[in-house]
């Protein structure tokens, strides 16, 4: 959910953090068979396995109420990244600049 509020910060749409957050099972799938097969979880106990699959993996239902917990209590997104992580319009600006290509 971090590169969420990176990606919000940036300016980003609520569809289009959403979609680059449920493409992460795309890319980690392969990393995160190798963590279970390093920690022997899928074979030693597998109750534990089906728990540490949801920290590892990228979920609608996840986004969703991180998103309207954080909508429902600060008022929108931005309300959040400024009220409560403490950004201002120079952090915002500063991240822009550096993250984002001129037009």
């Amino acid at each position: 959910m971090l590169t969420s509020l990176i990606l919000f910060s940036l300016g980003y749409d609520k569809e289009t953090v959403k979609k680059n957050y449920l493409n992460y099972n795309k890319h980690q799938f392969r990393r995160n068979f190798l963590i279970f097969t390093a920690i022997g979880v899928l074979l030693v106990h597998p109750k534990y396995a089906k728990e540490l699959n949801y920290a590892l993996t990228a979920n609608e239902l996840y986004f969703e109420t991180g998103y309207n917990t954080i909508v429902d209590k600060y008022g929108s997104i931005q309300n959040y990244l400024e009220k409560a992580i403490g950004l201002s319009k120079k952090d915002f600006e500063t991240l822009k600049s550096k993250f984002l290509l001129s037009k």
